[in-house]
């Protein structure tokens, strides 16, 4: 009853919103609540809000970080209207699932501790390296775990966390190989301050996804904060 009663009041408050007076005539109002993991808050979504204020200054917009998991229970109950993530392909009952792109991931390190640019190391050449990693079980670092234990080695990171921001700037310092999404270096790696390292070892790709409850009504705010969101990953691809 209590799950039903929330749907009902998240409908209501909906939709006088999409029709309450804004600042400026055709402006969008109301809130907009989004869930995330770090990896996509931190890189992906402060371009899209900050253009998404600039349009519609009248909307309010609450993000909110943390495991897909939880973010997915807070969708249920009515307290996220989305979530983005970064995994391998997923499809979680009672949602709608949007990709929005597939991106690689990469091993990254400061320029010294990263082998020629044309050298390409084997498993065997990575078990040498020190690491700097997500924690164990985590999306991208289960799938390389499993490469890797394929091959019979096992890594154990020097330092380990679930800040995709802060395993960035750990590689950059020399602290270590970081396994992180493309999407989270890039920057780093245009300026020179990171260096790719290449292996034969095939490393996870996963996908920038968007996740609503299939119930859920996509109201005028969302959809135009989903439109931005479209744009932005696509130019960016």
């Amino acid at each position: 009853f209590a799950f039903h009663a929330h749907i009902l009041m998240e409908a209501a408050s909906a939709a006088a919103a999409a029709v309450s007076p804004a600042s400026d005539e055709g402006d969008l109002t109301g809130t907009l609540r989004i869930g995330s993991v770090e990896s996509t808050a931190t890189s992906l979504l402060p371009p899209v809000l900050a253009a998404f204020a600039r349009e519609h200054p009248a909307a309010q917009v609450v993000v909110v970080t943390s495991a897909l998991e939880e973010l997915a229970d807070k969708c249920r109950r009515g307290e996220l209207d989305l979530i983005l993530t970064f995994e391998q392909p997923i499809t979680l009952p009672g949602f709608t699932r949007e990709t929005l792109r597939d991106e690689a991931v990469v091993l990254a390190a400061a320029p010294g501790l990263v082998p020629e640019a044309d050298t390409t190391l084997d498993p065997e050449g990575l078990a040498h390296l020190p690491f700097v990693l997500t924690e164990r079980g985590e999306s991208y670092r289960h799938d390389f775990d499993r490469a890797l234990a394929e091959h019979d080695i096992v890594v154990t990171p020097t330092i380990e966390t679930g800040s995709t921001e802060m395993l960035v700037r750990l590689a950059a310092d020399g602290a270590g190989v970081a396994l992180v999404p493309r999407f989270s270096a890039s920057a780093a790696l245009e300026t020179g301050s990171l260096a790719q390292l290449h292996t034969t070892l095939e490393l996870p790709r996963m996908a920038i996804q968007v996740l609503y409850r299939d119930q859920k009504w996509v109201t005028p705010v969302m959809e135009a904060f989903m439109r931005l969101l479209r744009s932005a990953i696509a130019q960016n691809a």
